[in-house]
């Protein structure tokens, strides 16, 4: 390592160019054999940005719902925004710097400024960009509660890939796209598509690493069976991903509230009230990655259904009366 060091030392101060050069040379290595962090990173070292914003799109964009969100955070940190020609990709960069911060009010901001600069580009724009926009906007949507725009958004990231030829990030934007549409269907109260394209998922088999998203799959998958009143089934879907999600450390992120969800309802069905009740503690609890008000809106059902099982009527009132004071947020099905 020491070796190492003095040697990139020497090709950095006697041919600044060979070694921005080498850093490219390695950021397109690594994106090609699905390692984009790696790929992130030694596009920095040769301080190429447009590579950068190019790799962010075509490989890395998946990771923004994906297992090394975390780093990608630092590489979307480290960026030198005001040195950043504009450009769509420059802007998904700072959407999703923004989703990752919590500032959900400056993603649209960012998505709109892309969409414009598209608009007035003479240039054909690249299908990754395209499909990580619509991703983003589908957060946009999921935070306001407009079901119908997350589908719209899931069916434009489907049909720019299906046009595209392949990019190293494809198959994460398909099944992220996918997951998405398939929780669009299931609140809009098509439970039997929504199990189809969640089951689509599985059976893409490797998307990359998404686990986070796949998390959010097994869970959706339990909760339909929970409405299903296939209560073993729930159980099982429901355990398995709590168990997973536990043994990585992501008992508190959002996209393992609806296997807690399903758990507290098939407690609640079979009786086990304490079962019920810790179960849906633990969905409450669930809020790492954000909250939207169809999520809430469920969980204030059978907070106020498990109240009343309980025989604690004013604490139903209570649940009930937030529950359709969140439902009036967005549009539930009937």
């Amino acid at each position: 390592p020491l070796l190492r060091e003095l040697l990139a030392h020497n090709l950095r101060r006697d041919h600044p160019e060979a070694h921005r050069a080498a850093h490219r040379g390695a950021a397109v290595w690594h994106a090609q054999h699905h390692e984009p962090m790696a790929a992130l990173a030694h596009a920095s070292a040769a301080e190429d940005w447009p590579l950068f914003e190019q790799l962010y799109v075509t490989s890395a964009g998946p990771h923004l719902a994906g297992a090394q969100w975390s780093a990608l955070h630092r590489q979307l940190v480290g960026l030198p925004y005001g040195e950043l020609s504009a450009s769509p990709e420059a802007e998904l960069c700072r959407a999703g710097l923004a989703l990752r911060e919590g500032r959900l009010l400056a993603v649209p901001e960012h998505l709109a400024e892309a969409r414009a600069l598209i608009g007035r580009s003479a240039e054909p724009v690249e299908p990754a960009t395209v499909a990580l926009l619509e991703l983003l906007e589908v957060v946009a949507a999921w935070a306001g509660g407009d079901v119908a725009a997350v589908t719209d958004a899931c069916r434009a990231v489907l049909a720019a890939i299906d046009a595209a030829d392949p990019f190293p990030a494809l198959l994460g934007y398909r099944s992220i796209a996918l997951m998405n549409l398939g929780q669009a269907q299931f609140w809009s109260g098509h439970v039997a598509e929504s199990k189809q394209s969640f089951l689509s998922v599985l059976e893409m088999g490797d998307v990359g690493e998404t686990d986070l998203a796949l998390l959010g799959v097994w869970g959706q998958l339990a909760f339909v069976d929970f409405l299903q009143v296939d209560l073993d089934g729930a159980h099982r879907g429901a355990r398995r991903t709590i168990d997973f999600a536990e043994a990585r450390g992501w008992g508190r992120v959002m996209q393992s509230r609806a296997a807690h969800s399903a758990l507290s309802g098939v407690q609640l069905l079979r009786g086990d009230h304490v079962g019920s009740g810790a179960a849906l503690a633990a969905a409450l609890a669930a809020t790492v990655g954000g909250t939207t008000p169809m999520g809430w809106t469920s969980l204030l059902i059978v907070e106020a259904q498990l109240a009343v099982s309980l025989g604690r009527p004013e604490a139903a009132q209570r649940a009930a009366a937030a529950a359709l004071e969140m439902a009036g947020r967005w549009r539930p099905p009937p």
